[in-house]
Order: structure tokens, then sequence, then C-alpha cells
């Protein structure tokens, strides 16, 4: 399924999702197929038109565009799972993985997300996770394992 990166399209830089440095080709492009460069890690795809040996060209004008001056991101969706940015009552804005009322936990496990007022500090440190990388992470970990 992947493909050899140095002879059968163009070396691909980091994820412009979440920096991983080993994105894959899914495909390489050619007359009649398009192009798909996807990252293992946050499970980012990219389809072109990019051909032969220039696949993966324009996954990598992609990576080098600098983020826009002002904005902020606050949320990914892989699947039917979204991972949010959320501030907190206290101290640093944390991470959430949301799935249909439901919230991962740092264990690798589903469990019902209460209403904010109801969510006290034990909730708050089992299921929020300090960076979007973390969040990220355990989020590909679920997908992985089927989403259980």
């Amino acid at each position: 399924m992947t493909a050899d990166t140095t002879t059968q399209g163009a070396s691909l830089l980091p994820c412009p999702f979440c920096g991983h440095d080993t994105p894959e080709f899914e495909r390489i492009g050619t007359s009649s197929q398009s192009c798909i460069v996807a990252c293992g890690n946050c499970g980012g795809r990219h389809e072109s038109g990019d051909e032969y040996l220039a696949s993966g060209t324009s996954w990598n004008r992609r990576a080098q565009a600098p983020a826009p001056q002002g904005i902020e991101v606050v949320a990914y969706v892989l699947g039917d799972i979204r991972i949010e940015k959320v501030v907190q009552k206290a101290g640093p804005s944390k991470w959430a993985v949301r799935r249909t009322g439901d919230v991962l936990n740092k264990t690798g496990g589903w469990e019902w997300e209460p209403s904010p007022s109801s969510r006290d500090e034990t909730f708050l440190e089992r299921c929020r996770f300090d960076s979007a990388e973390d969040a990220i992470h355990a989020a590909h970990g679920i997908t992985k394992r089927g989403g259980t």
C-alpha cells in the first residue's frame, strides 16, 4: 500500500496538521489516478493530480505554507471523532476527544461527558489532554483499535 517516497515521488515534508515527520503515499499519481498522501499519526490526507515523480509536490506546498496570522486551530476531525480545544476555569486550555456525547479518557475508554457545571477535577484530569498532539495520538489509537 505504501510506496517508496524516494524513488516513486517527491520526498515528503512533515504533516501540515500535526507535524509528524513521516507521511506516506497511499497511492502514486498517474495519468489515470490521483496521488494520495496520508499521515499515519493524525489521519490527515491530501489527494491531488500530481503524477509520477511529481507525486507529493502539492502536499509539500501545503506543508510549507505559513500559518495565517491571527488564526488558531481549535478543533480537528478524525472520522466521527472531534478533537477540541476547551477553555478551563483556571489554567491553560486543554483538549477533549469527543464522539456523540461521550469523551475519551486517558486510559483509552469512552465515558459519558457531564454538563460543564457537573464536571469535577477528577473528571477533568481523567478526560482532558494537555496538548493537541496528545489528544490526536489518543484518538488515533482508538481508531486503530476499531473505535471501542
